[in-house]
């Protein structure tokens, strides 16, 4: 399972903090650095983390980072995986 888009609740919230079993976020298991992708606009950083990426048990997370914004107020979560071992 992959689960990736604007959930407007940042990974820390009552809803996100505790994932079922074997789910993971990516940015904590793959991210450094800024996590931050709205509101994206040429003149400001972006101050809410409120696009997440989720993983589930099968999926392994490589690399997560954020890319430039196109057409929209958040920035692109780009986000590198495997299929686990199991």
């Amino acid at each position: 399972d992959l689960v990736i888009g604007d959930f407007n609740a940042p990974r820390r919230s009552r809803a996100l903090r505790e994932l079922p079993e074997g789910y993971r976020h990516a940015y904590y298991e793959a991210g450094a650095g800024w996590s931050y992708t709205f509101p994206a606009t040429d003149r400001t950083l972006p101050f809410l983390a409120i696009d997440q990426c989720i993983v589930g048990p099968r999926i392994r997370a490589l690399k997560y980072r954020l890319g430039e914004h196109y057409g929209t107020d958040h920035r692109l979560q780009i986000v590198d995986v495997e299929l686990a071992d199991l």
